[in-house]
């Protein structure tokens, strides 16, 4: 935000040494790791449907591991000490990895994305949505707004600079940021007190729960336009 204030350009330009009490853009970024963390929750939570994959996963999810502290340790750090050493774990788990029956069945294209330490999952984002009883739309709409953000891309600079400073309209932006935060909070909560049922919370949290739930399970709209209806609601992997 502060860098608005450096572009002659720029609306915030004369407000340049002003205070500025509100960080949208960090907001966002965290909002959007929020997003992120409750869709790993349900991939964990999933139960795989053989054994094959349970192991495969596992398996995947400590090989990505390595390979990114691999990476950032020859990034940060080429001559530690303990780069042999990582790398013999890595190699081990990439042995045990590519000896899975099940990794051998993916398509060669999948297979070497993995072996290159690009995913530590195969389900994608709308796939876990999906699982989750999500709605994809509006997670997609939230995911896209966030991410913009988060980049820092020209979207998010033309909103950023369109209000300026001015903080009557920035709490408005701020607080919708907050929303998408706790709406998937909260459903992360839900699932969490379904792993967990003997603990306890009190009414006003589940209140709150009920009424994001609601909103982030919202159906999809048709593609013919018409109003979403109940009819055959998405299943949620771990609650009804």
């Amino acid at each position: 935000m502060g860098s608005l204030s450096c572009r002659p350009l720029s609306k915030s330009f004369a407000t340049a040494g002003r205070p500025f009490l509100l960080d949208l853009s960090s907001a966002a970024t965290l909002c959007r790791n929020v997003i992120e963390s409750y869709l790993v929750l349900v991939y964990l939570c999933s139960q795989p449907s053989s054994e094959e994959e349970n192991d495969f996963q596992q398996v995947l999810w400590g090989y990505h591991e390595a390979c990114e502290r691999l990476k950032m340790m020859e990034s940060a750090v080429s001559d530690s000490i303990h780069l042999s050493e990582l790398n013999q774990i890595q190699a081990d788990l990439k042995d045990r990895l590519i000896n899975l029956q099940f990794f051998q069945q993916l398509p060669k294209d999948e297979r070497l994305r993995l072996i290159d330490g690009q995913k530590f999952k195969l389900v994608k984002r709308l796939e876990l949505c999906k699982i989750a009883g999500v709605s994809c739309q509006l997670h997609e709409a939230q995911y896209r707004y966030c991410s913009a953000f988060a980049h820092t891309a020209p979207f998010s600079i033309s909103v950023l600079d369109a209000h300026g400073w001015r903080k009557s309209e920035f709490s408005l932006l701020f607080a919708n940021i907050c929303r998408h935060a706790l709406a998937h909070l909260a459903l992360a909560v839900h699932d969490y007190l379904k792993l967990h049922p003997d603990l306890d919370v009190d009414s006003d949290l589940r209140n709150l729960i009920a009424i994001w739930k609601g909103v982030l399970k919202w159906k999809e709209i048709p593609e013919t336009g018409n109003s979403p209806t109940d009819e055959n609601p998405s299943p949620h992997l771990i609650l009804p």
